[in-house]
């Protein structure tokens, strides 16, 4: 994704939540939120969606699944197969073909990104 070529795309957060401690969720989904817009996404983090008029998970996932719907790329944390929410956002990502980004292929992103722009870089001082 070049930073000077195309609007930043926008990545879901999904993982586990429910059966963690609070902090411990919150701390992790920021970590990778801070990752993620760190290389250039505009990230939604659920952590952080106005769920003021929740009361059960299925009024928490409405509200998630709304925010995925937004987005054109979906992060998939560490610990997504444990969470029954995770694994429903994910069979949507797949339904809808929402690009998926796990921990390693975020990596090699990052990798063809640095890549490029070195690669252009090297063009521009040797060629001016």
């Amino acid at each position: 994704m070049s930073k000077e070529t195309e609007k930043p795309k926008k990545i879901y957060i999904s993982g586990k939540i429910t059966g963690l401690p609070y902090e411990k969720a919150f701390e992790k989904f920021e970590r990778a939120e801070n990752q993620l817009k760190a290389i250039g996404f505009e990230v939604v983090n659920p952590m952080k969606l106005d769920h003021k008029n929740a009361l059960t998970w299925s009024d928490y996932m409405r509200t998630d699944i709304k925010a995925l719907m937004e987005c054109d790329n979906i992060f998939l944390l560490s610990n997504w197969r444990e969470s029954k929410g995770a694994i429903l956002e994910k069979q949507i990502a797949d339904a809808l073909d929402i690009r998926e980004y796990y921990t390693i292929n975020l990596v090699i992103a990052m990798l063809k990104d640095a890549l490029k722009d070195f690669i252009k870089y090297r063009k521009q001082t040797i060629y001016n």
